[in-house]
């Protein structure tokens, strides 16, 4: 059973940046995924109504090698089920945003970083809140309670 976390949203006050942190909704702990498995299930962040998408961190404390992608859509995306093959229907291909490889990791010894720079993805979402679901290109072992988090 996934556990529930709590979405946290701040603003830089030296630079005005909005940031959001969530930890993935892992249902599937300690079952090995595949390649190109989705990670998660769906997840939801409220975002400003227009923005754009500067950077991207990603924070594994489970210290697995966890190359992810993060798919974000601006609308209600049909999700796959977590551990199952990650794909996703043209009918919902309009709604895509961008997709992020975190593929430079930085191991800290007791977790694993990485960050991606200058995506600049232009998003407009009138409802406030962008979706969003990741894929591994790996094949990742996630220990209970130890979900990525993931900090737009």
């Amino acid at each position: 059973m996934a556990v529930e976390r709590e979405i946290v949203y701040w603003v830089d006050v030296n630079t005005g940046l909005y940031y959001v942190e969530q930890h993935l909704q892992i249902a599937t702990y300690a079952s090995v995924y595949a390649a190109n498995d989705a990670v998660g299930a769906r997840g939801k962040l409220v975002v400003p109504n227009s923005g754009i998408i500067a950077n991207a961190k990603l924070i594994d404390p489970d210290d697995d090698t966890l190359a992810l992608t993060l798919h974000i859509f601006k609308g209600a995306f049909t999700a796959v089920a977590d551990n199952a093959a990650y794909t996703v229907g043209a009918i919902d291909a309009h709604l895509i945003v961008t997709s992020i490889l975190f593929d430079s990791i930085t191991d800290h010894g007791g977790f694993k970083q990485a960050e991606e720079f200058n995506i600049n993805s232009h998003y407009y979402v009138p409802s406030g809140e962008l979706f969003y679901q990741c894929s591994t290109t790996g094949t990742p072992n996630i220990a209970n309670n130890k979900e990525p988090i993931i900090i737009l």
